[in-house]
This record gives C-alpha cells, sequence and structure tokens, in this order.
C-alpha cells in the first residue's frame, strides 16, 4: 500500500510490518541502493530506507573498497563497499553474529567523493538515508542516460512491498 505525501515530496509503503519512505526525487536500484543527480556529470549514491530497516540496529561500520586513491573505477552491478550493522549476541548460544549489506553500484563511473560523516558517524545512515546518509559521489558521463536505466519510486514500491526476504547476508 502506498501512501504519498505530496508536499513533502515522500511515499510511505507498508513493508514486513515497517512503514518504509521512499523519495521521489531519487532513481532505485534492485539492489536497494538509490541514486540522485548532483549534476550533469555526477551522481550521489546512498542506501535505501527500507535495506537500513533490515539492520538489527543501526549501523556501526562503513567500510568503501573502491575509493577516490587507491581504484577510483566503479563497475555497474559490482560490490563498491559494503556496510555493518552492530554485533547482536544469537539467543541461547554464545555465538555472536552481525548483518552485512553490500552496496552494489548501479552505474559505472569514477568515486570522486566518499561521505566522510558517514564514516566518522555511521548511523547517519540509519538516522537520514536520504539526507546526511548518503555514501558516494560518482562521476558518470552522462547522470540521466544512468538514471533512466533505474526505477522511480513508484515502481521500487511495488518491488519491495510484498518482499519477506532480507537484502543483508548474516556474518
Amino acid at each position: 500500500m502506498l501512501e504519498t505525501q505530496q508536499a513533502s515530496n515522500e511515499q510511505y509503503i507498508e513493508c514486513n510490518g515497517q512503514k518504509v519512505c521512499l523519495r521521489n526525487d531519487r532513481y532505485y536500484s534492485r539492489d536497494h541502493v538509490w541514486i540522485e543527480a548532483a549534476s550533469d556529470k555526477c551522481l550521489k549514491i546512498g542506501v535505501t530506507d527500507y535495506a537500513q530497516k533490515f539492520l538489527r540496529e543501526s549501523v556501526s561500520l562503513v567500510s568503501i573498497d573502491s575509493n577516490e586513491i587507491i581504484d577510483p573505477e566503479i563497475r555497474e552491478n559490482q560490490k563498491f563497499g559494503t556496510i555493518f550493522g552492530r554485533y547482536y549476541r544469537v539467543m541461547d548460544s554464545r555465538e555472536y553474529g552481525c548483518t552485512a549489506f553490500d552496496l552494489i553500484s548501479p552505474v559505472n563511473g569514477k568515486l570522486v567523493q566518499v561521505n566522510n560523516k558517514i564514516m566518522n558517524k555511521p548511523e547517519l545512515i540509519s538516522k537520514d538515508p536520504y539526507g546526511e546518509g548518503w555514501v558516494a559521489l560518482v562521476e558518470v558521463d552522462d547522470s540521466e542516460s544512468s538514471c533512466k536505466r533505474l526505477m522511480e519510486s513508484e515502481s521500487y514500491g511495488r518491488t519491495i512491498a510484498d518482499r519477506r526476504d532480507s537484502p543483508f547476508r548474516e556474518l
């Protein structure tokens, strides 16, 4: 069920008992990553509200495999980083677990900036996934054509509405 708030440019969808926010000014991948055109040649990349809600608590660590110094190139449909949730104790055992989410690039491009705020305060992804919790800025040949290959908020909302499994892996 989609509930739209036109004034705030947001939609809310009920998914697995959680109210999930979708921003109408973003494009979405099936890997639960959003992009927003920052300029003609740059895209801002972040994690969807849907994905961050599957973490057991808030994000505790962000690891970027590609970076602007070592290897700035990222490829569409390839992992460029990982987001880790907080460790938790597995009930009735002495084991601990952690939830991890692989960041899969929705576009080909050159990583030009990693959001230092989330590197120092990774919980920003949980608190503000569409604002201060963005992950990276990527330079592309043409931001408009890169966005066209992805889903708009309404289509992404239908994709996740009936999904029952977590986009995360357990460690």
